[in-house]
């Protein structure tokens, strides 16, 4: 198999980004659609294996605080009551006849234990979800299980033009990194673990 080949058909699913609008309009001195903060968040994904048997469960998680620190400036900002923090959360599926991955949101199941969900754009690729603040942190619990054996992946798309109650001028953009867990990208070929991203991938056997 052709990695560099195969890497450009797989990586289309990662594209996507979770895009929420305000009725923010220009301020005098500034732009209000332009985004203040830039702030790394952090998801993972559990059993920390990666292949399962079908009717196996795998479990994404956000517990994180509402304080981050900002990527340009190096402070520390709490950005609580933030309400469009989410993402769109994209599946994909080998297909050995086209040598490509395919379209596969449809074929997992979904319990949604925190969080809410958004409708997506596309349902047949897609799950979009925002996530819940809660005792200070911002939390998510996705549980998804295949319906079909076969190799997936699994990608969550970083979040834009985040905003918070009262403030829909400070924007802030947050990027979603898979953490404490392997992305088990040599199943495409691909041995680099340790680039940032938010990319996973699994085996379903029978």
């Amino acid at each position: 198999m052709d990695t560099k080949h195969t890497l450009k058909k797989i990586f289309w699913v990662l594209g996507g980004s979770f895009l929420c609008s305000s009725s923010c309009v220009k301020t005098i001195g500034g732009d209000c659609a332009a985004t203040v903060y830039a702030f790394e968040l952090p998801f993972r994904a559990r059993p920390d294996m990666d292949s399962i048997k079908l009717g196996d469960e795998i479990t994404f998680t956000v517990d994180c605080s509402t304080t981050f620190f900002d990527l340009a400036s190096g402070k520390e900002i709490d950005y609580s009551d933030a309400r469009n923090l989410g993402s769109s959360i994209s599946f994909g599926k080998y297909d050995s006849t086209e040598m490509t991955m395919v379209k596969a949101a449809n074929q997992l199941s979904y319990n949604l234990i925190k969080g809410s969900p958004v409708k997506p754009i596309d349902s047949t690729e897609r799950r979009d979800y925002r996530f819940t603040e809660s005792n200070g942190r911002y939390v998510f619990e996705l549980r998804v299980k295949p319906k079909t054996s076969g190799l997936y992946i699994v990608a969550f798309s970083n979040s834009a033009n985040v905003f918070r109650e009262g403030d829909p001028c400070t924007k802030a953009g947050f990027t979603i990194n898979l953490v404490e867990t392997r992305h088990n990208r040599y199943l495409v070929g691909y041995g680099d673990e340790a680039t940032p991203g938010g990319d996973f991938y699994f085996h379903v056997s029978p």
